[in-house]
Order: structure tokens, then sequence, then C-alpha cells
């Protein structure tokens, strides 16, 4: 079925939604980006995680994650040292461009 135009769009309850799932459209644009240091802003050691793709914290306490699904989403922070969550956090990337997220662990 093609859609075009107007067809493509329809309004519900004062809402526009897709009249039909896009097809071959790839959902895993998210990019989320940022810095995690402790609360002495010195950059934490560690790793970060979002919905599966986990990423080492960078000497700096910078990060960056590719390819996270748009929408809503965790984002956990866990020490190099045992690899347990000390952090957790919803999120929401963003389709736009990359969804910063700068982080404060508490020592």
């Amino acid at each position: 079925m093609k859609l075009y135009g107007d067809q493509l769009i329809k309004l519900v309850d004062g809402r526009y939604s897709l009249a039909e799932p896009l097809r071959n459209f790839p959902t895993n644009l998210g990019i989320v980006e940022g810095k995690i240091l402790d609360n002495n802003d010195i950059p934490f050691k560690g790793y970060v995680e979002i919905d599966g793709q986990t990423g080492k914290i960078n000497d700096d306490g910078s990060f960056k994650l590719k390819n996270i699904p748009l929408g809503e989403a965790v984002i956990r922070v866990s020490s190099i040292d045992n690899g347990l969550p000390i952090h957790e956090e919803k999120i929401h990337i963003e389709v736009t461009g990359p969804t910063p997220r700068d982080i404060k662990i508490k020592r």
C-alpha cells in the first residue's frame, strides 16, 4: 500500500500520528554523549550502558554511545572495580541530534 501526502498522517483526538508504520526505516539512530564525574569533578572510571549498548568511560569522563533506539530508555553507570550499577535514570533519546547527558556520581 502506498500512501502519499495527507494519507501518511492521520489526526486522532487532536494529535497527529502515522497512518501506517514506516517500513525499512532505521530505528537505532540515537546517540547519547556526555561526561560522568564525581561530586569533586573528577572523571569517573567505569562503564555506561543504554539499551544493551555498553561503552567504557574515557579518561576525561566523557562517553558516547551510538545506535541507541529512539524514545525512552534507561542509562546505567557501573564502576570499573566491580561492574555493579551505581547510577540509573530514565532518559529520552532524541531524533534531532545527540542526546546530551552529564551525570554526577556521589562518592
